[in-house]
């Protein structure tokens, strides 16, 4: 069965990290960080459309986007996801501050040689 899943979570938590990790057992990753397009329906990037347009083909994705956080895109996402392809089967895995540690996750973003200090700051805030 094909299968979509987004990790949801603050930045630093290790979002990138699961997405990685599926990417290695086939999974086609639409990381944020990688990418660095938005998979967000809202916002005007074709992150969103290539996540479409693969879910089409029967791929296997990650999605990994803080916009996720937001319930009301969630039940978007997962309407059209259904129309596109009624057997997809869609999983949220979230890395929230309770579970992982607001500490833990600020700590990732301060240490993470990939960030700049400028993304690095917006991350913190």
């Amino acid at each position: 069965m094909q299968r979509i899943v987004f990790v949801l979570g603050l930045c630093g938590p290790g979002k990138s990290a699961c997405a990685k990790d599926l990417a290695t057992q086939g999974f086609r990753n639409f990381d944020e960080k990688i990418t660095g397009k938005s998979v967000n329906p809202y916002w005007q990037d074709e992150g969103y459309a290539l996540v479409m347009q693969a879910v089409i083909e029967g791929e296997n994705c990650v999605v990994t986007d803080v916009a996720f956080y937001a319930e009301q895109i969630w039940q978007q996402v997962t309407n059209e996801l259904k129309s596109k392809r009624r057997d997809v089967k869609i999983e949220w895995e979230c890395y929230d501050s309770e579970s992982e540690g607001l500490e833990k996750a600020n700590c990732n973003c301060i240490h993470d040689p990939e960030r700049t200090p400028q993304i690095r700051d917006e991350n913190l805030r």
